[in-house]
């Protein structure tokens, strides 16, 4: 009995799997294009200097460098809009989102915040590590501008854990393509 049972298993499933041949194919041949820019030799890279910053100027976020990355050679027919992605060690938390000082540098206490503006929102925000934001269309020539700023923050929350010294960072910058 069991042979039967076994038997007629196996003969359904060679029908099923003779139910499922083809008699015809299609093939399809595509090709997707990525539109894409590049950045200008001055935006590849680069050094934002933040200066000699005291520790209440930390604090209160006074000492702020502005920067800005140029692309070039970007469909100038609207088709790309242009994003940008940080990438980088560091902290996203409700109270903000900071790079973390590289592990050479000898200043403790410290992180680097860095922002951009939104035109599409028409504001400034904080940005951080893995976060994506979607800027601008490229104009006719093909080009675009992003405007970005950078500066300390102080990471322990008093200032009498900042210790001074050198204090930098390192951030990888990717261009995105909406």
């Amino acid at each position: 009995m069991k042979k039967v049972i076994f038997g007629l298993l196996l003969s359904s499933f060679g029908t099923v799997f003779s139910a499922l041949a083809s008699d015809a194919t299609l093939k399809s041949e595509v090709t997707f294009v990525h539109a894409s820019c590049n950045l200008t030799d001055e935006s590849k890279t680069m050094t934002v200097p933040l200066g000699n910053v005291s520790r209440k100027d930390v604090v209160y976020a006074q000492s702020t460098s502005y920067f800005s990355l140029k692309a070039t050679g970007c469909p100038p027919d609207g088709s790309a809009r242009i994003g940008i992605r940080f990438d980088g060690s560091g902290l996203n938390s409700n109270f903000g989102k900071y790079f973390y000082l590289d592990k050479e540098s000898t200043a403790k206490g410290v992180a680097i915040a860095i922002g951009g503006y939104f035109p599409a929102i028409n504001e400034y925000t904080s940005i951080g590590p893995g976060d994506e934001r979607v800027y601008v269309t490229p104009n006719s020539l093909g080009e675009a501008t992003l405007y970005f700023y950078a500066r300390y923050y102080n990471s322990s929350g008093y200032i009498k854990d900042i210790v001074p010294g050198s204090a930098n960072t390192t951030v990888q910058i990717s261009l995105i393509y909406m």
